[in-house]
């Protein structure tokens, strides 16, 4: 059974990247340390073994050569390094083998003890199959065998018991090690693997639920100051009674006993209203749901216009933007929430003016059309790429939030949107280096001009 039929389906892949990168390391570390060797070798037989320098030299060239075409001609020919890192490990066990039956006492010994730890370590870094570890073992064993064959097993006993012995036990031990060692990390990447796609689903929807409280928050804050206007407006026209009603009395005018009770009531009720009106208010956001209340009405764009100038005005001169109201119809009205409309507008020209630079206008027009009156902002100073739009204009849920105390960069644009939308309107934008970047918007009409 191979590596990818052990794991499900959705991580074949990424196992299969993960053990051909771990294998394909395994015969890096390997082809380069028996080069390393095989070139040392040179330095340590010139001085330590002239007479088999002169002999191995060839064979050492040979081998060295044969490593680097193979390593440069093969490698790219094949998926797995199974059969590379088998034939590098034969080679290099020839060599010593031919060392050993040249010589005797401490040099036996010295290459037992080399090729020892070259056939262990490469034992405990690949991941070849049992099959792989049973043919090196039969053939290393079969290599040796023949080498002593040469002098008809003379000196069998005395090369085994200076190294031999150790270096086939060790050989026969390290040979189970790669099928170990492979299952165990299968399963450490299995779980490794299943554990990034687990915390990757939970950020996730942590992000998806970060960006749905920035939304909620920005729409609360909406219906709290839109609130605060409305209550504020009926302070107003209560205390206008009030007035009108003290008026009335200072003025002498002689009422009936009716007209007069009429005016005391009037003014008991604006009293009491006047006091309660911050309760009634409270209460109701204590028991208003989550979502944006939508006064829809006629909404005047003039009006609309100054009071967005006059929000605006400390950011105007700051930046040195002018705000230019170049309207074909300035008593055009809409049907909106006016104080909506006003603050998506404002969201819309805090990021105009941002972009734009200093000394240059954004232009406010404004055009009837058959049922709908459109409204173009038009920054021609700013010059932002149409990526960088897309990118603040993609869907909420993927937006990505790095810390919940920092919102999306490009959430304003994206809610001024979603309001427009909300309130039957239309939305697009447009951007070119050459012209800027303009947003068009279009509502319904309205049919009672306000006067």
């Amino acid at each position: 059974m191979n590596l990818i039929s052990q794991t499900s389906a959705f991580q074949s892949g990424d196992l299969e990247k993960a053990y051909s990168k771990k294998t394909w390391d395994a015969a890096e570390y390997i082809y380069w340390g028996i080069i390393s060797l095989l070139i040392g070798f040179f330095i340590l037989e010139f001085f330590v073994l002239k007479t088999t320098w002169q002999v191995t030299f060839i064979f050492k060239v040979i081998l060295i050569l044969l490593g680097f075409l193979s390593y440069n001609i093969i490698k790219p020919q094949i998926k797995s390094p199974d059969w590379l890192i088998f034939g590098y490990l034969l080679l290099f066990s020839s060599y010593c083998f031919n060392i050993i039956h040249l010589h005797s006492g401490f040099v036996v010994t010295l290459y037992f003890t080399i090729l020892t730890l070259v056939i262990g370590s490469s034992n405990y870094l690949v991941f070849w199959n049992s099959r792989f570890a049973f043919g090196l073992v039969v053939s290393i064993l079969i290599m040796f065998m023949i080498f002593e064959w040469q002098d008809d097993f003379v000196n069998l006993e005395a090369n085994l018991n200076l190294g031999g012995y150790a270096f086939f036990s060790l050989l026969v031990l390290t040979a189970f090690i790669p099928d170990a060692r492979k299952r165990n990390y299968t399963l450490n990447l299995e779980r490794d693997l299943k554990k990034d796609e687990a915390i990757g689903k939970l950020n996730k929807k942590v992000n998806e639920v970060q960006l749905k409280l920035v939304e909620i928050e920005q729409l609360l804050k909406i219906d709290r100051e839109k609130d605060q206007i409305l209550r504020h407006d009926i302070k107003n026209k209560i205390t206008n009674i009030l007035g009108l009603s003290k008026l009335i009395d200072e003025s002498g005018t002689a009422l009936e006993e009716e007209e007069q009770n009429y005016l005391q009531l009037l003014k008991e009720v604006s009293t009491d209203l006047l006091t309660d009106v911050d309760n009634i208010f409270g209460n109701d956001e204590e028991n208003s749901d989550m979502h944006l209340r939508l006064a829809i009405q006629n909404t005047n764009l003039k009006s609309s216009f100054k009071k967005v100038k006059s929000l605006l005005k400390p950011r105007l001169e700051a930046g040195g933007v002018e705000l230019d109201f170049s309207t074909e119809n300035t008593d055009s009205s809409i049907l909106a929430d006016p104080y909506v409309f006003v603050n998506l507008i404002e969201k819309i020209l805090n990021y105009l003016i941002d972009w734009s630079k200093t000394n240059h206008k954004v232009i406010l027009l404004t055009k009837d059309l058959d049922s709908r009156v459109r409204i173009e902002i038009l920054a021609p100073s700013a010059k932002i790429p149409a990526s960088v739009l897309n990118q603040i204009f993609k869907p909420l849920d993927e937006f990505e939030i790095q810390s919940s105390f920092a919102p999306p960069q490009g959430l304003g644009l994206q809610i001024a949107k979603n309001l427009t939308e909300k309130m039957g309107g239309y939305f697009k934008y447009t951007t070119s280096m050459t012209e800027g970047v303009t947003f068009k918007l279009e509502f319904p009409k309205s049919s009672q001009p306000v006067s």
